[in-house]
């Protein structure tokens, strides 16, 4: 399926019962995995290396194993397809089991929070199901109500314009990376907040710290938007993260125009 010697090391001890290749295997993943825990938890230097061993241990010897596979740090041919390899689709295992365990200590948090405040179990539920409900549609919520004016259909239109670029706004964002949705979308001043979720996920970092980042934007500040997707600590060269910000905004809206323009022709 692939060459990666970590993907070979988890067939032959997991599928083939070899001991001696998921001990590898483990010793491997322990390196491969700390970085993501480090960036994604901040932990003190005494819990890091007890953290690290216990998310190794959750994903190599799931509690609930996928279907047909005993981990799923095992990719198939089409997760190793879409991720572009062994180590590509064992990031995007770890970013999304660090990022449901962090959901499911904040859920917690909240439940004790609510319950110390005196909401009932029902006024809890509602919360969450409204916060459910917001995220359903994450798109609908950045486009802009009005005033959207990439696409001239002349001075007839009116709110009947704007409704059609809206809809096409609605089903060609999605379709961007989530770098570049996020940049358009800071750009072009509309809501990120229905994206950050996502970004967290993407990037492995708690959604905490991406929300206070955009929390801290203000009209005009490039600096801080740029600094949403390129943070001070990972990127202290100001100048690379700006390059990189712009590529990723340039790239972004031309894909966007070009997927609008398809629709047009």
């Amino acid at each position: 399926m692939d060459d990666d010697g970590i993907q070979q090391d988890l067939q032959l001890g997991l599928e083939g019962g070899d001991q001696q290749a998921l001990g590898r295997a483990f010793r491997a993943l322990l390196s491969e995995v700390m970085p993501m825990v480090v960036r994604f938890e901040h932990l003190s230097a005494g819990e890091i290396e007890d953290r690290v061993r216990e998310v190794v241990a959750k994903l190599v010897f799931p509690e609930s194993p996928p279907a047909g596979r005993r981990s799923k740090l095992l990719a198939t041919n089409a997760e190793l397809a879409r991720s572009g390899g062994a180590l590509g689709h064992r990031r995007i295992v770890v970013r999304s089991f660090l990022h449901d365990e962090w959901r499911k200590r904040r859920t917690r948090q909240e439940y004790e929070q609510a319950c110390a405040a005196g909401l009932s179990a029902a006024d809890i539920r509602a919360a969450r199901r409204q916060r459910r409900e917001r995220r359903a549609r994450p798109v609908e919520d950045v486009v802009p109500s009005s005033g959207t004016s990439g696409v001239d259909h002349g001075e007839a239109g009116g709110a009947s314009d704007v409704t059609f670029v809206r809809a096409l706004l609605v089903k060609h964002l999605p379709r961007l990376k989530i770098e570049y949705r996020v940049a358009v979308v800071l750009e072009e001043g509309f809501d990120a907040a229905p994206l950050l979720d996502e970004l967290a996920a993407e990037t492995g970092e708690p959604v905490d710290r991406v929300r206070a980042r955009v929390a801290a934007l203000r009209p005009g500040d490039q600096d801080a938007r740029v600094r949403v997707l390129y943070p001070q600590d990972e990127f202290p060269d100001l100048a690379k993260a700006r390059e990189s910000y712009r590529k990723r905004h340039e790239r972004g809206l031309k894909e966007l125009i070009e997927r609008i323009k398809g629709d047009l022709s």
